[in-house]
């Protein structure tokens, strides 16, 4: 992604994207001089794909941790004979936790 400006306009309007020269690197248009609107709407229809279908796996992956989150603190209630609010906050805090180290583990590639 680059900042630029068109040639035909005020060097102070500004354009932020991909210059032609890398778009075609995807293999894609008819030639490096421009960019066709079509391909730039495929590109970003791809990576929306992806990025819907990583949400709904961490979508899953979260309700699997809760349900075992709240499974174990039935068993802790369990065991202690009693129910403990304070159990409920502190696992909160856990999974919240949690979730923080799994996106930071996963966005420092």
């Amino acid at each position: 992604m680059v900042e630029y400006n068109l040639k035909s306009q005020d060097p102070s309007v500004r354009h932020i994207g991909m210059v032609a020269q890398d778009f075609a690197t995807f293999g894609y248009g008819e030639s490096d001089k421009a960019i066709n609107t079509q391909d730039a709407d495929g590109v970003m229809m791809a990576a929306i794909q992806a990025l819907y279908a990583e949400n709904q796996s961490l979508k899953a992956e979260n309700a699997a941790q809760q349900a075992q989150i709240d499974a174990l603190l039935a068993r802790i209630a369990a065991l202690e004979g009693r129910k403990h609010p304070l159990g409920l906050v502190l696992a909160g805090g856990v999974f919240l936790l949690g979730l923080g180290v799994i996106w930071a583990s996963q966005h420092r590639q």
